[in-house]
């Protein structure tokens, strides 16, 4: 109850400083939702870790989806919020967040990528050649170093399995 009540007092001075982008309406509720992720005692159990990480996948991706949703000119305030989700998700060794704040980041990007090309049509052999050479690296680094790779990507998906 005293969340919504917190929730209420913000959107409401939110709106008296008029702010009116909708970020400013949807982040408090996402961060309502993680809070209640976070500390409610009933999903807490361990029985309760998939609805836990469900809860903060949809909380993560409300407050980082929708400025990728409603600010489409540029990406500024979408690419910080899924960064802030993936350094939390970092630091804080939670799924949730670094798989939306990962996901909503290349999707931002590639959103850009698509907006510069159809703005400068030029640029897009540019774009086309830096990303056929990174390919090429990355193709010819996997090929010489094939099992430190798979070693390494295995050491980390056991490790993200540990997480919460």
């Amino acid at each position: 109850m005293s969340v919504a009540i917190i929730d209420w007092i913000l959107l409401r001075w939110f709106g008296q400083m008029g702010l009116t982008q909708p970020q400013w309406f949807f982040t408090p509720l996402g961060l309502s939702f993680l809070y209640v992720a976070q500390f409610d005692r009933s999903l807490k159990l361990p029985a309760q870790k998939p609805l836990r990480h469900t809860l903060r996948m949809l909380a993560t991706a409300l407050i980082c989806g929708i400025p990728l949703l409603t600010q489409q000119s540029h990406g500024l305030v979408a690419a910080a919020f899924s960064l802030v989700a993936i350094a939390a998700g970092l630091a804080l060794r939670v799924r949730a967040f670094l798989f939306v704040g990962t996901a909503v980041f290349l999707i931002n990007v590639f959103y850009q990528l698509v907006v510069l090309i159809f703005d400068y049509p030029l640029i897009k052999w540019a774009i086309g050649l830096a990303f056929g050479i990174v390919f090429i690296w990355i193709a010819a680094t996997f090929e010489t170093r094939r099992d430190r790779i798979s070693a390494f990507v295995q050491h980390w998906v056991e490790q993200l399995q540990s997480w919460d």
